[in-house]
Formats: structure tokens, sequence, C-alpha cells
């Protein structure tokens, strides 16, 4: 957030690495749901009407980051100038009026977080500034990774204490509650901090590993609903047959990172995985 480059730069390197895959995943999702006969097609108008629903709907972290992109060239002027008292007062003011109102409040003045590719940008823009904020300008004095670690997951196991009820059970429950945002700030910081020392401890091939698995993580994203579709009730049959369903997240991820991995080496078709 803190960079500065020329709008033309900035969109060619950020946000067509992000619309060109949205664009081709669309298109991958509409013939597979074509394949499928989840959808019948009577017109081009209603060709086109499908399109836009699977482009804004499908993916729905797609829109709102790209949405993202388009408001940080502002968002950079605001930090460019900023004071460390404006990025609290920005903060506060979106703590107050996305997560504490709308939880408390749930109605048409304050609505809880839905998938939207107009309001997203908006919600989400707290975060994105705390990201910014928690990086360069250490707004947790905390060091102690145990400490991090047991705050952060705190709001959590408070809503989930068989006596909670009501409010308190859903505390943690929205990705913009209060104790979704509370946790996100220390377990951010928990990551950050012991990135930075596995970082030094750490030789070459071990960080070299951890950045590819991180590089591919955007293609995991794209592609994991079709073949978890495809293969995953074959999986799961395999692992309930030894009592390991739990293991269907990580056999899961891991193929499906070699996947992308291999995927990024073939020159057009990384472009769908970036």
């Amino acid at each position: 957030m803190d960079k500065q480059e020329e709008y033309k730069n900035f969109f060619r390197k950020r946000c067509l690495k992000v619309l060109i895959p949205w664009i081709a995943w669309t298109l991958i999702y509409m013939i597979y749901d074509f394949t499928l006969n989840v959808v019948r097609i009577s017109s081009f108008s209603s060709l086109i009407h499908f399109f836009f629903r699977v482009f804004l709907s499908s993916f729905w972290f797609l829109p709102m980051i790209f949405s993202l992109y388009l408001l940080t060239p502002l968002f950079r002027i605001f930090v460019k100038h900023a004071t460390i008292f404006d990025n609290y007062y920005f903060i506060s003011l979106w703590f107050l009026i996305a997560s504490v109102l709308p939880f408390l409040f749930n109605s048409s003045l304050f609505p809880r977080w839905e998938a939207n590719a107009i309001l997203s940008p908006i919600y989400y823009s707290g975060y994105f500034l705390l990201g910014h904020i928690l990086i360069k300008q250490k707004f947790l004095k905390i060091k102690n990774l145990f400490a991090l670690f047991i705050i952060g997951f705190s709001p959590f196991i408070i809503s989930i204490l068989p006596f909670n009820t009501g409010l308190i059970q859903e505390f943690s429950s929205g990705f913009l509650f209060p104790g979704t945002v509370i946790t996100s700030i220390f377990l951010f910081n928990f990551l950050l901090i012991a990135s930075q020392r596995l970082e030094k401890s750490t030789g070459k091939p071990v960080r070299k590993f951890i950045t590819a698995v991180s590089s591919a993580s955007f293609g995991v994203y794209l592609i994991h609903t079709i073949l978890i579709n495809i293969f995953g009730e074959k999986i799961l049959n395999f692992l309930h047959a030894i009592h390991g369903e739990v293991l269907l997240t990580p056999i899961a991820f891991s193929l499906l990172t070699i996947l992308i991995y291999l995927l990024q080496k073939i020159p057009v078709l990384k472009k769908l995985v970036p």
C-alpha cells in the first residue's frame, strides 16, 4: 500500500493478474455447469446473463479483491499523507460501522456483510489498512508468540462455550464480527512474527518450498471447487473406510498445490493460475 507507481503500471501489474484468471475461470466453470446440465441456455441473452451471474457470484473473493485493487491508488494517497492518528481514526470508524453496529443492531441501516461487488471493498478496506498498520507501524507491542496465539483464539473460544447464547455465541461467527476482527489482528501478528523468525532460522530450500506453496494458493482457490466435486467423494469414501475423514483437507490441498505448481510451469496456462 505504501508503494508509488503510475496508474498504467499499477493496473497492468496488479489488476490484470486478477482479471484474466477471473474471466477465464468463469468460462471454465460455465462449461463445467453445461457439462453437468446444471443450467440450460435458450438464447444469447440468457447466456450473457449466466456469464455475469457466474462472474460476479461464484468467486465472491475475486470481485472483492479486484475492487480493492481499483481503490488502492486512492488508499496510497491516504497512506502517504496520513498520520498515525489518521490511520487509527479510520480503523476505529471502520470497526464501529462495519463490525460493531451491524453485529449489535442487524438492520437495513446497519446490515451485516454479504458478498457484494459494490460494498465488499468498503467492508474489507479496514482489513486492508490493518495489514499495512501491523506491518509498517508495529501496532501491537506484544512479541510473545504464545500470548498472541492465546489472545487471538480467545474470542472464538468464548463464543463456543456451552453456556453462551445469543450475541456472545455469534461473536466470532461472521467474517466482520468483532471477535473475528480481534482474532485476525492478533493471529496476523502471530504469523508475521513467526514468519520473520522462521526466515532467519531456516535454510534456502525450506524458504523456497514455503514460497512455492504460497504462490500456488490463488490457483488452489480457483480450481478447488471443480476438482473436489469430481474427486472429493472418491477420496472421502477411501478415507471413511480407514476412519481418516479429517485428512480430506490436507490431502486435497497438497494435491491441488502440486497441480497448480506444475501448471505454473506451462507458459500459456500459468496466466490462469498466476
